[in-house]
């Protein structure tokens, strides 16, 4: 447990005025202290290798130029520090941008009393656990440095309105690359009525809604207490929160931060997004390696995926990141796949069959029902479909010269 230190604080912002605001909400905490101002990033570079500070508070522009380069600097400086960024832009863009250059937190100017403490008290306690970590008082981060030089992916199984059983789809994919990696993660980010837990028989009161204090300071020994580990199926399962007003309880942001997070731990993370195209499934589709696309020859269904490839245009997401699979297809049905494809501007790569009686005793026995009957026609097109994302990603990668996490 980490001894109730004082947490220093360093300010960084070329405005007295914030800088003064700050300093008044900080120093009514006695576990605060703000041991330094600076007004420019000469200056807070200067001061953060002389004051070794636990947190560092700063603007994310300086006169106009980003201070994502600074950061990278501070955080070379002292290894241990923990930064937020207090900004008047607020753009997702922005915000992506300087989540992936690892910040803690993001907090719109002017800042809100009790926002602000608590980002710079939980980014505190992160901080003084890491410094323990380095003295050699505790274990796993040679875990994360060593994973984060080969991160894992992220996949995305949406369905759109009206697809059937895309909640059971995911299961068995993440159950097919589970086959053949080490460690796969299942996420249901469905946040209002997600049913992974019920398709697993999983009895689990954590999930990412546990982590919102904690989302911009996470630690490996924090998250190990939220996810499942689900023995029948070899998935680390993160279940969709119990409460429906969590709808409105986790930002894209948030979301996206545990992604990223996800990343360092899991050779793939397997998002089963809500059929609602919101914030937090925009941020999931950002981040995303590939995304399995189910529909079914269902005249509604198909309407309601073409408005989601649309929003993927609008946000210019390249469609070669799609593998679109048709789910419970049948040949008797008229519209066959080929028409599809042509009204869709979207090749369709996998047909899977219909098999009732399989997934009803897959759910029963509360395992994917891949794993259930490897050998049922339902299953072999499962393993095309992760077949295909393995390649798909093996392609980017080798563009990227990166290698695929196993």
């Amino acid at each position: 447990m980490v001894n109730p230190l004082v947490i220093k604080v360093l300010l960084i912002d070329d405005s007295i005025i914030v800088r003064n605001t700050i300093r008044g909400i900080l120093s009514a905490r006695p576990d605060f202290s703000v041991v330094g101002e600076a007004e420019d990033k000469l200056t807070g570079v200067a001061f953060a290798k002389k004051l070794q500070p636990d947190v560092i508070v700063t603007d994310v522009k300086f006169n106009g130029e980003d201070a994502f380069n600074t950061i990278s600097e501070l955080q070379s400086i002292v290894p241990h520090v923990k930064i937020i960024i207090l900004s008047a832009y607020t753009d997702p863009a922005t915000m992506r941008q300087a989540l992936l250059a690892g910040i803690n937190d993001f907090i719109a100017k002017p800042p809100e009393s009790e926002e602000l403490i608590a980002a710079v008290y939980n980014a505190g306690i992160a901080s003084l656990k890491m410094r323990e970590r380095q003295a050699g008082r505790a274990s796993g981060q040679e875990f994360i440095l060593q994973a984060s030089e080969n991160l894992g992916k992220v996949v995305l199984v949406y369905g759109a309105k009206g697809t059937p059983g895309s909640s059971i789809i995911s299961a068995s994919i993440a159950s097919a690359l589970a086959a053949e990696s080490a460690k796969v993660a299942l996420m249901d980010a469905d946040l209002q009525f997600g049913d992974i837990s019920i398709l697993l028989n999983i009895n689990w009161q954590f999930s990412v809604l546990s982590l919102t204090d904690q989302l911009f300071g996470l630690e490996p020994e924090e998250f190990s207490k939220v996810i499942f580990n689900h023995t029948a199926s070899n998935l680390h399962v993160m279940v969709s929160p119990n409460r429906v007003e969590a709808y409105d309880l986790i930002r894209g942001d948030q979301f996206l931060r545990v992604l990223e997070f996800m990343r360092n731990l899991y050779s793939f993370t397997v998002v089963d997004l809500p059929t609602v195209v919101n914030d937090v499934s925009l941020s999931a589709m950002d981040t995303a390696d590939t995304i399995v696309l189910l529909a079914s020859q269902d005249l509604a269904v198909l309407k309601n995926t073409l408005l989601f490839l649309n929003v993927c245009d609008q946000l210019k997401i390249d469609r070669s990141k799609i593998i679109f699979a048709l789910n419970q297809y049948d040949k008797k049905v008229p519209l066959e796949k080929d028409r599809i494809s042509t009204q869709l501007k979207q090749p369709v790569d996998v047909l899977i069959p219909p098999d009732p009686s399989l997934v009803s005793r897959s759910i029963t026995r509360g395992i994917p029902f891949y794993l259930a009957d490897r050998e049922a026609f339902i299953s072999h097109s499962i393993s095309q479909l992760a077949g295909l994302i393995r390649e798909r990603i093996t392609k980017k990668v080798k563009i990227e010269g990166k290698t695929l996490p196993v």
